[in-house]
């Protein structure tokens, strides 16, 4: 199949898809403003897929909450 782009022509050759399961790792910047929002009015938050080996810099947000009684 031969596609027109431009005044440049390219061509896409056929290709095989297979699909895989994989989870996403949620973030921890946009899950700090749910966690805060429930230390600082109480309550119950379940946050899913925040890895405790995330390499993400803001799960310090976790350590700053435990240290102060959340």
């Amino acid at each position: 199949m031969i596609k027109k782009c431009s005044s440049t022509f390219f061509s896409i050759k056929p290709q095989k898809f297979t699909g895989i399961d994989y989870v996403v790792e949620g973030d921890y910047s946009s899950a700090s403003y749910l966690l805060g929002a429930v230390a600082i009015l109480g309550g119950k938050i379940t946050v899913k897929n925040l890895f405790k080996n995330s390499k993400q810099g803001d799960k310090l947000i976790l350590e700053i909450l435990e240290k102060n009684g959340f």
